[in-house]
């Protein structure tokens, strides 16, 4: 898969659009990274970017159509 094109400021296009509130992305707020059988705390999810999930998880048919009228 190709990499997402650059949008100006260094920023990827998926990240510009999370900035907006894409409708395509859906934060996720609840959850970690933890993993007990490691020793492993992990990170937290929580609103906005986090280290656990980023901007989120991309609901494909929203992202793009948003991606394509943000971006024509």
């Amino acid at each position: 898969m190709p990499p997402i094109p650059s949008q100006g400021g260094g920023l990827p296009a998926g990240s510009r659009l999370s900035a907006h509130h894409a409708k395509g992305i859906v934060d996720v707020t609840a959850g970690d990274t933890a993993d007990p059988s490691e020793g492993s705390t992990g990170f937290p999810a929580t609103v906005g970017y986090d280290q656990a999930t980023g901007v989120g998880t991309i609901d494909a048919a929203r992202f793009v159509t948003d991606l394509l009228l943000r971006h024509p």
